[in-house]
């Protein structure tokens, strides 16, 4: 890699680096089952809509899903960055995990809409790698959101037979995904058209499971452009 093209990527990451350890504005605690889910809360209590950032379950997902949150955060969104995996003992993505985490965002989302001050507002997912899974496997069981956005997820096979529904859906991901191999987004796309779910979908050629620089900025203005449709 030339010396100069070096300097330039360790700037980027350095740069991200920092930028991952903005702190969030406030800390919360909802409760799942009699489980505390602590909260990392980005964004203004005025914000007009809240999105549910589902983080994938690598410490480089951590750091992506702050990133993420101060994004969303900076325009004009509250953002929750909710630490599920701390409400089973692993976090093996296994069906009865899955069942449990989608749980937990099942439990934030009617908790949120129970408070008097936040019944009017509306509430979204995101969710990237294997947090994305976990918003969609939510997303079938009649959760009340208004929309999902999803990077690099896949709906898991065994979770198929079960959709009930899905809110308007936005799906990202990278042609040459070898991890979450692109055939699984088409599938899911493919589902949303037999069951006449709102579904939009932006493959982005040469990228794999993680989104160079570039095309990162490109997919989040998508999502930000996605929210403001359906959350506004």
């Amino acid at each position: 890699m030339p010396l100069r093209r070096l300097v330039v990527l360790l700037l980027f990451c350095l740069a991200a680096a920092l930028q991952a350890q903005t702190p969030p504005v406030e800390y919360e605690t909802f409760v799942s089952q009699g489980k505390d889910i602590s909260c990392a809360v980005y964004g203004s209590r005025e914000a007009t809509a809240t999105i549910l950032f589902l983080r994938g379950a690598s410490p480089s997902d951590l750091s992506l899903g702050r990133l993420e949150a101060r994004f969303f955060a900076d325009h004009g969104f509250r953002v929750l960055l909710p630490d599920y995996f701390s409400a089973t003992p692993t976090a093996e993505p296994t069906a009865a995990n899955y069942r449990r985490w989608a749980q937990v965002v099942q439990d934030i989302v009617a908790d949120l809409h129970s408070r008097p001050l936040l019944r009017n507002k509306k509430i979204a997912l995101a969710g990237q790698a294997q947090g994305a899974s976990v918003a969609l496997i939510a997303g079938t069981q009649r959760l009340e959101v208004e929309a999902i956005a999803e990077w690099s997820g896949l709906l898991p096979n065994q979770f198929f037979s079960q959709v009930q529904t899905m809110p308007p859906l936005l799906i990202l991901h990278g042609e040459l995904d070898k991890q979450v191999p692109i055939v699984n987004a088409r599938q899911l796309v493919r589902l949303c058209q037999l069951r006449d779910f709102t579904c939009e979908i932006e493959i982005y050629a040469g990228e794999g499971h993680l989104f160079g620089s570039h095309v990162m900025d490109s997919a989040n203005l998508r999502a930000l452009a996605f929210f403001r449709v359906y959350l506004h």
